[in-house]
């Protein structure tokens, strides 16, 4: 078993607002707030948006009226995401 220390050292707060999820999403978010889910956050740009990993895709493949595009994502992150959306609605 690993002692205290070795634990608290490997500690990245970061790894622990990710969801445990095999949704691409999360590569490109994390929640902000741990005690509200509802909310995600983009590591592209840094903002923060209500309405989960759906609207945090959304913003990263830009166009939907109901979420303001990220202006630091790439072609190729847009394309991932907009077939992570068709695919699973």
């Amino acid at each position: 078993m690993a002692s205290p220390s070795s634990i608290i050292s490997n500690y990245d707060p970061n790894l622990a607002r990710k969801a445990n999820s095999a949704d691409p999403g999360w590569k490109y978010g994390y929640w902000p707030n741990l005690q509200d889910k509802d909310v995600a956050a983009c590591t592209l740009c840094g903002a923060s948006l209500t309405g989960g990993i759906k609207r945090l895709k959304k913003h990263l493949v830009g166009g939907f009226g109901d979420t303001k595009k990220c202006m630091k994502t790439t072609t190729a992150i847009r394309a991932e995401m907009k077939n992570c959306l068709n695919n699973h609605p």
